[in-house]
């Protein structure tokens, strides 16, 4: 009577969740703390959440559920041993080894433990996997209701897309992800870049939330080398600034080692002219452009009886940066550029500012993140602009592991370092985790690693400790649009493989058909050559 009572407890709680095997004991070896062998009665995934059923407590108050994921599976047939084989050909019987109904034919599967559920009237309890699961126990695919308890997944997170395995339950991201930096890696063509997006759409759009509707409203600045998000940005409501066209750098968030460099051949006599006023007006913590510094220059040769042919070469000098379409004259040009004090209004009207970096060479578009981010950083210091997200493609051009210390890596290695205290999202996406700053890599909690290989793979190794080797082997072959999800426990207890769900808005980089691009272009050769 007795277990009678148990067994109507048992199947109250699992009712609804599928039913996908036993644990069993085999040769020798049954389940223990860390693995379960598992007969399957139906197919399943590699890396597939499931949990085993656990005992119920007294009353049937309180249950507990053992959860894990598989990462091996055997097929196992007796009637196919190498001499039952053999037994067979030999004596004219036949090679009919395979009877589905046959006590012999049977798949083994190997779950990886991770931990204990324990559930009540009140809700669930994740627990340590200090529970030894018992032969004969019920195993279940794991229903979203116990994934989410189980990986520490909110329900009202940013909707990223779904687990890619078992009952591909939804997979929402924690706010609490976004200060904490987010690293995006995979090789190209494999769905980062698209990714990104996706996370651009979640930060800034309406969106459901537990039937209710929701607008997190977050503004981005995104550092765009391939002209991949300039669509995007538009769709959303956005603008694309280009440094040099509609974006230009105050002379006060460079170093004065990047100022020298766009001031070659200088004397000892203009380098110290320079510096000097440079670092005076640096003093008055305000924005200065190129005609601020020339008259600085002027006053402070005055005030040293300076040679006038050295002051006024030095003056002449610092006036041709007027030329120069990265730098700020510092004096307004109507309609000509976004000024210094219209980034405020900026973010506030636009929400997504996309900075299309492809016409500049590296060293400039180092110089020009390096100022944005010192300039970005000093407005939010100041409230004068709003929490933002900080999105920067191809990282690791910009935040370069190795060599000597550039400036663009320090100033933006600081910049996502303070960027939990400032209330800026850092996100960055990389093709290259290996070239990428390590202390940089250290400071992104969260990581999508889409299929990576080699040194790349192995750069982040060291964040995928929670990851069965057999999945971590599994990277290179991940295709594209699914990734592995790699964060701090806070965001999400284990790694787990996901798929990112369809944009809503364009994606700027598809891979392209070589072979069709070159039939168009050969076609308007040809069209060309007809019409002349």
């Amino acid at each position: 009577m007795r277990q009678a009572e148990d067994l109507s407890r048992k199947e109250d709680g699992a009712a609804g969740m599928e039913e996908i095997g036993r644990v069993a004991y085999e040769k020798g070896e049954g389940p223990t703390y860390d693995r379960a062998p598992v007969v399957a009665s139906k197919p399943v995934q590699p890396y597939e959440p499931v949990v085993i059923e656990g005992p119920v407590g007294p009353e049937g108050g309180e249950r507990l559920w053992i959860y894990g994921r598989v990462v091996q599976g055997i097929e196992v047939n007796y009637e196919a041993t190498p001499e039952r084989l053999r037994r067979r050909e030999a004596y004219d019987l036949g090679l009919e080894a395979r009877r589905e109904d046959s006590p012999d034919l049977f798949r083994l599967l190997s779950v990886e433990i991770l931990g204990a559920l324990r559930e009540r009237g009140d809700g669930l309890e994740a627990l340590e996997p200090e529970i030894l699961p018992e032969t004969g126990a019920r195993v279940f695919r794991m229903p979203p209701r116990l994934l989410e308890a189980a990986f520490g997944l909110p329900r009202d997170g940013l909707d990223i897309g779904r687990v890619a395995v078992g009952l591909r339950a939804p997979f929402r991201l924690s706010r609490e992800a976004l200060p904490r930096g987010i690293g995006i890696f995979g090789r190209p063509g494999t769905g980062k870049s698209y990714a990104a997006g996706v996370l651009i759409e979640e930060i800034h759009e309406i969106h459901e939330e537990i039937h209710e509707i929701h607008e997190l409203g977050i503004p981005s600045l995104i550092i765009d080398v391939n002209g991949e998000t300039i669509e995007a940005a538009m769709r959303l409501g956005g603008v694309t600034l280009e440094p040099g066209r509609r974006f230009k750098i105050p002379l006060r968030y460079l170093e004065f080692s990047e100022l020298e460099a766009l001031l070659p051949n200088l004397t000892e006599v203009q380098k110290d002219l320079i510096s000097a006023a440079f670092e005076e007006l640096l003093e008055k913590d305000e924005d200065f452009g190129v005609e601020d510094l020339a008259s600085k220059i002027e006053e402070i040769g005055g005030q040293l009886q300076a040679r006038l042919d050295a002051v006024g070469r030095a003056v002449a000098k610092v006036r041709r940066l007027g030329r120069d379409p990265l730098v700020w004259s510092g004096r307004r040009q109507a309609g000509a550029a976004v000024e210094p004090e219209d980034w405020a209004q900026l973010f506030a009207e636009q929400r997504v500012v996309n900075i299309y970096m492809g016409g500049l060479t590296q060293e400039r578009r180092d110089m020009a993140a390096a100022a944005l981010c010192r300039m970005l950083q000093s407005y939010r210091e100041r409230s004068q602009i709003p929490p933002f997200a900080f999105v920067l493609d191809e990282a690791h051009a910009f935040v370069p592991s190795g060599g000597s210390e550039t400036a663009s890596r320090r100033v933006i290695r600081n910049f996502i370092r303070r960027g939990r205290h400032l209330k800026i999202a850092s996100i960055l996406v990389s093709q290259s985790p290996a070239g990428i700053d390590r202390q940089v890599l250290l400071l992104l909690n969260t990581r999508f690693i889409f299929a990576l290989d080699g040194e790349d793979l192995r750069a982040l190794s060291g964040f995928l400790a929670d990851a069965p080797q057999e999945l971590i082997d599994r990277i290179p072959k991940l295709p594209q649009g699914t990734a592995v999800v790699a964060a701090g426990a806070e965001i999400c207890r284990h790694v787990l493989p996901i798929r990112f769900r369809k944009r809503r808005t364009p994606h700027g980089a598809p891979t392209p058909d070589l072979a069709e691009e070159a039939r168009k272009w050969l076609e308007g050769e040809s069209e060309k050559g007809r019409r002349a």
